[in-house]
């Protein structure tokens, strides 16, 4: 099955690209801090959600629409009183011109919201007060069965071993740009 090549070779990126996020976490201690990891993955989700979208077939995901994760770190960001970040250059995000590349990226997305309601817990236990988790909560109490869905709808795509190659290394890239983009915009 795709979702689970797609978790065994992308492991190592997931991981690398993991281990910032859970950093970046632990360091919060003030609202500033949770405002610039909002800003990193807003400027990051927001461009590529444009590649996705330009590229990827309705019949492979019909419910895109709803999984659209910009929105959400906007909303989130605007209750913070924060904009969002600059736009981001293309040579920050993976290449993505067809529907296998598109369905690589999306992946790394839907994945970023299974991790959420532990994120949303350590956060809010250090700001207390703060109420802006739309993003990291992800789809609530739905989210196992939204990440069961995109699995199916993956899964069930007919591939040849060659197009099986090009979506994960598109995920791959996902990870790989989205590491590198974090340690850029930490480096400033």
């Amino acid at each position: 099955m795709l979702s689970e090549e797609l978790k065994l070779k992308t492991k190592e990126k997931h991981q690398q690209l993991e281990v910032k996020i859970v950093g970046a976490i632990k360091a919060i201690r003030q609202r500033k801090d949770y405002v610039d990891l909002l800003q990193i993955f807003a400027g990051y989700f927001y461009e590529l959600e444009i590649l996705i979208k330009q590229t990827l077939s309705n019949n492979v995901l019909p419910d895109f629409s709803l999984r659209r994760k910009a929105a959400a770190l906007q909303a989130d960001l605007l209750s913070m009183s924060a904009s969002m970040p600059e736009r981001i250059s293309n040579e920050n995000l993976p290449i993505i011109k067809n529907n296998l590349q598109a369905i690589g990226a999306l992946y790394v997305m839907e994945g970023s919201t299974l991790g959420g309601g532990v994120i949303t817990k350590i956060i809010s236990a250090k700001l207390p007060a703060e109420k802006a988790f739309t993003f990291f909560e992800g789809y609530g109490e739905k989210t196992i069965e939204m990440w069961n869905s995109f699995k199916t709808s993956i899964n069930a795509i007919s591939l040849t071993k060659e197009e099986t190659a090009i979506i994960i290394e598109s995920a791959n890239e996902t990870f790989k740009k989205f590491s590198l983009y974090f340690d850029l915009i930490n480096a400033d």
